[in-house]
């Protein structure tokens, strides 16, 4: 009976997690570091730089320094560059 409780109590705790995953209760901001742009785009650090380097992406618009004076990336303008960049 003990064990069936354990296993019961498990399968709860996995589908809360599967629920989580599914349905993130965090939600990106408009700006954010590199990290997050990485893992929701691929871009790497190299390519980001290049983009600030080249005027790709425009300061202000794309990218900007945070008060702590670190790049902070626009998601939701970075998104759009993204669908119209092959254009």
């Amino acid at each position: 009976m003990n064990q069936e409780m354990t296993q019961t109590r498990q399968d709860q705790i996995f589908k809360l997690i599967e629920a989580r995953l599914n349905n993130p209760v965090t939600q990106i901001g408009d700006w954010v570091l590199s990290p997050l742009i990485t893992a929701r785009l691929g871009l790497t650090e190299m390519s980001m730089r290049e983009y600030r380097r080249t005027a790709t992406w425009a300061e202000g618009i794309h990218w900007q320094k945070n008060p702590k004076g670190r790049i902070v990336y626009n998601v939701k303008a970075i998104d759009k560059w993204m669908a119209t960049s092959g254009e």
